[in-house]
């Protein structure tokens, strides 16, 4: 694929579109639980760990968003039409592996932020 001529251009604009709407999401979620626990519904031993974790969550599309994007495409942008596509570019082996770790990352907390938000609505209703 990355012998293709537009492919790097394509890539940016798809990751682009799906990072911003990974970004809206992530501040969604964000304001949802500073929702909860402003309304006291939350927990009180998961406030401090939700916040923190939506913060975070909220920064990892942060750095996927503005980082590491733009540098795999600007990696992969053929700036010489001239000169031959020569392959992978050094390094965008180990920023997609930083990709996919971030991505799991955020995979596993917003499992855990579901979790916590299902037993926090399963323990108001049994009370």
């Amino acid at each position: 694929m990355m012998q293709a001529a537009g492919f790097a251009s394509a890539g940016y604009l798809l990751f682009g579109m799906f990072n911003r709407i990974e970004l809206l999401c992530a501040a969604l979620v964000l304001t949802g639980i500073l929702t909860v626990v402003k309304r006291h519904q939350f927990n009180e031993k998961w406030t401090v760990p939700a916040i923190i974790l939506s913060v975070i969550l909220l920064f990892v599309v942060l750095i996927d968003t503005y980082s590491l994007t733009p540098q795999m495409s600007a990696l992969a942008m053929q700036l010489n039409i001239f000169e031959p596509v020569q392959g992978i570019p050094t390094g965008m082996n180990q920023m997609q592996q930083g990709y996919w770790m971030l991505e799991l990352f955020k995979l596993g907390s917003s499992g855990i932020l579901l979790s916590w938000m299902y037993r926090n609505q399963q323990q108001r209703l049994a009370s």
